[in-house]
């Protein structure tokens, strides 16, 4: 009785073993607390004067993410991506048309504001009143294993219409790391074809209008592609396609989630 009391004791310790060395070990979680921060400038004669009485007024009116609590690799790699995206939606232009690097988003300001100084010196006769650049943050997803972040962006500096922008990103919480589609997904290629025939559906007003209006279609101006600006939310894969990214400005921007049913082994994160 004692032998295999031992015997069972062994083959159990074995089994425990082999299970830990062979079995996939879920990442714990970590806790991760996001806020929001403001940064609001203006640059102008008649700044201090309500909206509709403004001539000479540039405004800047920013919100975007920032991680209070969470890894030192997160909250690093997320401030540098949102400095990344606001600073170039701000920067402006040297005298040859170059863009203006920045290291900061009070540098990036200053270019801004710069620029519209320059352009009303050689077009002073055109309005200078409206020229502003604001964003706004959202959290897409904040499971303790991955964080995704949005900002919408949108800028005016004169022009027939101004440049609505955005950035998205998926984080893992405890490296800090920044996901891209191969971390996502097992095969680029396959998910292009899933992809476009969800673009379709969700599109179907450009595709099949109903107003008598000419039909979209994809040629070798506006090919399909996977969006640049895409994360992991619960439901799927959170893309979203800005205006000139697969079709012309008048399509306007187009936002869809390929859900996890939808990409089925394609998927590399499992729910």
């Amino acid at each position: 009785m004692k032998k295999q009391l031992l015997a069972c004791l062994a083959f159990c310790g074995f089994a425990s073993l082999f299970s830990c060395k062979n079995g996939t070990k879920a990442p714990e979680a970590t806790n991760v607390v996001v806020s929001t921060i403001h940064f609001n400038k203006s640059d102008g004669a008649d700044c201090d004067k309500p909206d509709t009485l403004r001539m000479d007024c540039a405004t800047i009116n920013l919100s975007y993410p920032n991680v209070e609590e969470g890894s030192g690799p997160l909250k690093k790699n997320v401030a540098a991506w949102a400095e990344k995206y606001l600073t170039g939606i701000l920067e402006g232009y040297d005298s040859l048309g170059n863009p203006i690097s920045s290291n900061s988003l009070d540098a990036a300001a200053a270019s801004f504001f710069q620029t519209r100084k320059d352009f009303a010196k050689e077009a002073p006769d055109a309005p200078g009143w409206g020229w502003t650049a604001e964003s706004e943050d959202t959290v897409l997803l904040n499971n303790g294993n991955h964080l995704t972040l949005e900002i919408v962006g949108y800028t005016f500096q004169g022009g027939a219409h101004g440049s609505p922008t955005a950035s998205v990103a998926t984080f893992e919480a405890s490296t800090g790391k920044q996901l891209t589609w191969n971390d996502l997904v097992t095969d680029t290629t396959a998910l292009k074809a899933v992809a476009e025939k969800k673009f379709r559906e969700e599109r179907a007003d450009i595709f099949k209008p109903t107003d008598g209006s000419e039909p979209f279609k994809f040629d070798d101006i506006f090919q399909f592609k996977l969006p640049d600006n895409y994360g992991l939310t619960q439901a799927g894969i959170y893309c979203r396609y800005l205006a000139y990214e697969v079709g012309p400005y008048a399509i306007g921007e187009t936002v869809l989630t390929i859900s996890f049913e939808e990409l089925g082994t394609l998927s590399k994160i499992k729910q």
